[in-house]
Order: C-alpha cells, then structure tokens, then sequence
C-alpha cells in the first residue's frame, strides 16, 4: 500500500535523474549559459511522454533558433519599463534595491541585449494530445515581480506572458 505515495525516480540517459510528481516530471536540463535549468514536463504515472521528452532532448540544440523571438519580445516588453525607469516623475525607480540596476535596464536597448540580460529560470513541457506546449520561464532585471515566459507549441512563437 506504501508503495503508491512512493516517489519514482527515472534516470534519463540525456536529462539524468527525472523524479515523478503526480503526472508531472521534474529534473534539469543544461541550456547554453544557463545550466542546470529546472524542468518540468508532462507524462503519465510511469514516465514522461515520449513527445515531451522529444522536445526536451531537442531543446539545447534548437534554442539558438528561438533566441531572436524571444529576445525581440522581451525588448517590447521591457520598453514600458524602460520609459517609466527615464521618467524622472514616475516612481518605478524606488522599486529597486540596486540604485546601479536602473542604468542597466536603461541602457537595453537591442535584443541581444534583452536576451543577455536574462536568466532562465525554468523550461515546462506540456502535450495535449495533438502538439507540443513548451513554455520557456525567464526572470529580468527590469520585471522584478514577476517570471516572463515564452509560450512554443511545436517550436512555433505564440506569445509572450508577462507572468508565468
């Protein structure tokens, strides 16, 4: 009877040790300059699905593609806070610690430099029977409340969410 609160651990010949959380799988996967990234992906009681692992396995190698999209989105979504931050009325600037922070942010103003300010903070996989939902979770500099993420499905831009 003990044995189904048991937590069931897989180890991935690519992603290493996948622990099983309800139907929900959780490791790390290694992405460019931001190793040991948290994963999360959707499977059964038994494993990952072989769709969700798919993508994971790809997902270092096909990020490079997916940078200039996510970058270009994360520079539109850090102009208003750039445009408050250069606003001496506006109070946005109080919300940082880091009085040397606020030059930073202001300074962004290319995606590479969005992309290069960022950290990603954590890749989700999702399969809803028909395609791949891949949500890549980054955290900025500028949006300090929230985690910004990068919504794919079947490595196709959908949208930028503003809280993830």
């Amino acid at each position: 009877m003990f044995g189904l609160f048991k937590r069931l651990v897989i180890d991935d010949r690519q992603l290493g040790p996948l622990k099983r959380h309800g139907k929900r799988w959780e490791g790390t996967i290694n992405l460019c300059a931001h190793p040991l990234v948290a994963l999360d992906i959707e499977g059964t009681r038994e494993a990952p699905h072989p769709e969700t692992l798919d993508c994971a396995y790809r997902l270092p190698d096909k990020l490079p593609e997916l940078i200039p999209t996510i970058s270009n989105a994360l520079l539109e979504h850090l102009e208003p806070y750039r445009d408050a931050l250069l606003d001496p009325n506006d109070g946005l600037r109080l919300r940082y610690d880091d009085p040397d922070i606020v030059p930073k942010i202001t300074s962004i103003n290319s995606p590479e430099l969005a992309w290069s300010a960022i950290t990603i903070a954590g890749v989700e996989i999702g399969w809803d029977g028909k395609k791949v939902i891949l949500l890549i979770k980054v955290d900025t500099p500028w949006d300090i409340e929230h985690t910004v993420g990068a919504f794919f499905e079947d490595w196709r831009y959908e949208l930028l969410n503003g809280s993830v």
